[in-house]
């Protein structure tokens, strides 16, 4: 579906997961270039990949993990002389409860709060846009968007 949204908005983009290593490195070298400047992933970027092309990282994935959220704004970090900002975007679900759930069986919540810790921790401003930390989370099918820049 992110797919039909980048075609509808004119992007040109790569998918960067699921692929043979031919098709990877192919698509690594068009995103690096410039000629497809979004690139869409899912476990590849955790580790072993030096992007220092990326200017802006969207994550939309579950986990708590203060180590692979780490590794991913670690992507998105890597220095190059006319990088003057890096900003991340994470996606926070909250629309996944029915009401009688209570806060602390949310999981994506806790997940999401323990990334927004590990972003703190190292020393990423942290903004939050749409429904302000901490927060409690809503039922309402709707996500709000926090972007932490370094």
């Amino acid at each position: 579906e992110l797919g039909r949204l980048l075609d509808a908005g004119g992007a040109r983009w790569v998918f960067m997961s699921g692929r043979n290593r031919a098709d990877r490195a192919a698509a690594l070298d068009a995103f690096r270039s410039g000629r497809a400047p979004v690139a869409m992933a899912t476990r590849i970027f955790n580790q072993g990949i030096d992007l220092k092309e990326m200017d802006a990282l969207v994550v939309a994935a579950a986990g708590a993990s203060a180590v692979q959220t780490i590794q991913r704004a670690g992507r998105l970090t890597r220095s190059r002389p006319d990088k003057r900002r890096a900003t991340l975007y994470d996606l926070r679900d909250l629309g996944v409860y029915a009401p009688s759930v209570p806060p602390s069986k949310r999981f994506l919540e806790r997940h999401f709060r323990a990334r927004v810790a590990a972003y703190r921790s190292e020393g990423f401003a942290v903004e939050g846009l749409g429904e302000e930390l901490p927060g409690r989370a809503g039922v309402n099918g709707k996500g709000s968007v926090k972007r932490f820049a370094r």
